[in-house]
Parts: C-alpha cells; structure tokens; sequence
C-alpha cells in the first residue's frame, strides 16, 4: 500500500501531497487545488495544518477544471481517473485506518471535487463539501467559461449534469456567494442532482468573500472545521435555497452582463419582492438607477444592498459615485476605500485615488 502511494505522489510531480498530521484522527481530507495554484502549492494548506488534520492534496496540472482524467491516476479516460482516485484514497485508508473521507475542494477545486465524489469503488464512507461549483461549465457569466478553451471537450465532462451520481449514502455540502449568478443557480441545480443527501448554505456576498468573511469573524480555521463537519451555520449566511428556487435563477445567467435592460430589472424587482435580503438583486437594482442618472433611487437600493452585504467591491464603488455626486467626499472617500480594500482592481484604485486627491485639494483651497 506504501508502495502505491509512493508512486502516485512521485508519478504527480509536485501536485499530489499527503500530510499525516493526526493518526489518532479516523478521517482523511482530500483538498481539490483551486484555478491558478502551482505545483507544490496547495489551497489551505496552512488551515489544515492548524487544524491537525490528516489531508491528500490534489491540484489538477493546468487549469482544466479536472475535466480532463489527472494523468497519474489514467490516460485514457475521465472515468478511469476517478477510479485510479479512489484506489489511492483506499489504500491511504487501509495503511492509516482511516474509516471516514472527506472531499473538499474551493471553487475550480469544489467542482474537481464533485466529479471525483463520483467514483464507485471507495471503501470507506465519503462526505464533499464545496465552496463554489462554477459548473454547469457551459454557462455564461463564469470563471470556467472564461477559460473555456482549457477544457477539453474530448471527455464528454463540460457540464456536472453528464456525470453519474448513482452511488447512495454519500453526503454532500455545497456553499456558494448569492453575488454569483451562476454558482447559486447550479447550488440549486446539484440539490436536484444529487438528492436528499445534499445540504445548501449561500452567503450574502460572493463565493470567494466566504473564507474571508470567517477570517474576520470567528476564524478561518474554526470555520473550516464547522464545514467539514457539514454544519452549515457560518457568519453572513443567506436564505436564497430556502425562497427562490432552481427555476427562479434560471433567467439570471442569460441575462445581459450587467443586467442593463428594464426587462431584466423588472424580473430582479420581482426577485427582491420575494426575497428582500437578496444583496446581488438590490446591487442590480442600485446600479441600474445610477446609470439612468436617478441618484436618490440608486443610493435607496444599493444603501439596502450595502448593509446586508457591506464588502461587496462593486455596492461600494457605485455608492462612492454617487456620494460624490451629492457632494458628500467624505462617505465618498469611504466606500472608495472598501472597494479598494474588497478588490485592488485598477478601476477601485483610480477611484480611491480620486476622490482622496478631491479632498486634498479642497482641503488646501480652503
């Protein structure tokens, strides 16, 4: 059994790690490695190491979103991969004792882990929990179509629907930001997919604000400890799964990018009614009426969408705009400064620089 995970590891060229922290721990982690992570660098690697637990870390070669077979497990086909997998993770198992699996993965690595979950021959009882899905790949407005040309259509896996979830008692947790269209929408579509067995938790903000907002309120670690113990109950958690459904979202990802058309803000109206603590509708909303030049209007929705989600980069950048506007630098400057602090995207910090340098120079005029 040593044997085989020795050639596993060495066959994966710096992709493949196992850490055995814990032998008295009766379960394994298995960490799917998120888009753009290198060789012999692994996602959380510090958080499992705090957390003193025993975890096979995975990172697909190039960025192909694991739906091309991991070449150390099969050439041939995407089915044999997960297989070749789960022999791996059997053989962990069977030379540690561990009795219990626990796939992980965090966006690009959530949906390398739902197709790895897959596989028919584990020997001991799997658990996967994903932050972020990006899958179905094929739909608008994601990560994973972005880099659409990665992928390989040759192993017929460009969408989570084409793989055979069939095998019973695994449990699934599956948490994603309602700022992302497409990651709740296809939440709601794997609870369908995947059955009873499924546990949903959305946050108010975006996927990739959740392991941070646990940094700054009960700790990262904490946090991950909580998820892979499938419970749910984490800091800023929504309620979109319990009142909008699969079929509601459904519109959302074919809309325009920036849901620009009266159409489209008519069906967000209806989905806000419905939902009022919906941050990405009112967002939406806020947006739409900022660029029609309505600011009071504007300020009404993105000020609701603000305090439900007050870190989202793109509430704070209008909100600046439109305190400027008013003529109220000072809570211009502010919101400017969250957006930057949210995303260093050029865009935010030419706005942060802009409104400071405002203030400056009023300051030295007077």
């Amino acid at each position: 059994m040593q044997s085989i995970i020795d050639a596993a590891v060495k066959a994966a060229g710096g992709n493949v790690e196992l850490v055995i922290a814990n032998v008295e721990d009766p379960n394994l982690v298995v960490s799917f490695g998120c888009f753009g992570v290198k060789p012999n660098r692994f996602f959380f690697y510090k958080t499992f190491a705090a957390l003193e637990k025993n975890v096979l870390f995975i990172n697909a070669p190039i960025d192909n979103w694991y739906t091309e077979p991991l070449p150390w497990f099969s050439t041939n086909s995407i089915a044999e991969s997960f297989e070749g997998f789960a022999n791996l993770v059997n053989a962990i198992c069977r030379l540690y004792g561990f009795s219990r699996v626990r796939l992980f993965g965090f966006s690009m690595g959530g949906h390398g882990a739902l197709l790895y979950s897959s596989a028919k021959n584990f020997s001991v009882p799997v658990d996967c929990i994903v932050v972020g899905t990006n899958t179905p790949l094929n739909l608008p407005k994601t990560i994973s179509l972005r880099n659409y040309h990665l992928i390989s259509e040759g192993y017929g896996v460009t969408d989570i629907s084409d793989i055979d979830f069939g095998v019973v008692g695994r449990k699934y947790a599956i948490v994603f930001g309602e700022f992302d269209v497409s990651d709740a929408y296809s939440g709601l579509v794997l609870r369908r997919l995947l059955g009873s067995k499924t546990e949903i938790g959305s946050h108010i903000g975006s996927t990739h604000n959740i392991p941070v907002h646990m940094t700054n309120t009960m700790g990262l670690a904490y946090g991950m400890e909580k998820l892979l113990n499938l419970d749910l109950d984490f800091p800023g958690r929504g309620r979109i799964a319990d009142v909008l459904t699969e079929e509601d979202l459904e519109p959302l990802p074919y809309f325009s990018p920036t849901i620009n058309q009266p159409e489209e803000i008519a069906y967000m109206h209806e989905l806000v009614r419905r939902y009022p603590q919906y941050a990405f509708g009112l967002n939406r909303i806020g947006a739409y009426l900022h660029n029609k030049g309505d600011l009071n209007g504007a300020f009404e929705y993105l000020q609701r969408s603000w305090e439900i989600a007050p870190n989202n980069e793109n509430t704070n950048h209008h909100l600046s705009l439109v305190f400027e506007k008013k003529g109220q630098l000072d809570s211009a400057f502010a919101h400017a400064l969250l957006a930057k602090k949210a995303l260093s995207s050029p865009v935010n910090v030419n706005r942060y620089e802009a409104v400071k340098n405002k203030i400056v120079s009023s300051v030295i005029y007077v």
